[in-house]
């Protein structure tokens, strides 16, 4: 297991988009096995902030397992979720507001309120 955790840990570094998904489902993976997967966040969230669905919901996932909301790495994702909010596809609308009612910190809803309220309306 932590043969293969640095092998991801490498391709990571090494940019590698081609199994980007397969590699985050992994460190989901490990992490329920209790391994460090620290390193794994920030590609979490570049899945999250892609134009394909498929991306962007392994991302999502990986963000609300990996990451609490007391982590830093959730202010990156503010501007990301403000275009998932007013996307016209509902399922990546779906997919945001799910977010920010798992991992949502008092800072980013402050942040989304416009797209907040148009969507109680």
């Amino acid at each position: 297991m932590k043969k293969e955790s640095a092998h991801i840990r490498d391709l990571f570094k090494e940019g590698d988009t081609a199994f980007r998904r397969r590699n985050v489902a992994k460190l989901l993976f490990f992490h329920m096995n209790g391994y460090p997967t620290d390193f794994g966040h920030m590609e979490c969230l570049r899945l999250a902030a892609s134009p394909k669905f498929a991306d962007k919901r392994v991302g999502v996932l990986g963000l609300t397992v990996l990451v609490d909301e007391r982590a830093s790495i959730l202010m990156l994702m503010t501007n990301g979720l403000k275009a998932d909010l007013v996307s016209e596809d509902p399922a990546v609308t779906a997919l945001a507001l799910t977010v920010l009612g798992d991992i949502a910190t008092p800072e980013m809803l402050r942040d989304l309120l416009p797209e907040l309220v148009s969507h109680l309306r």
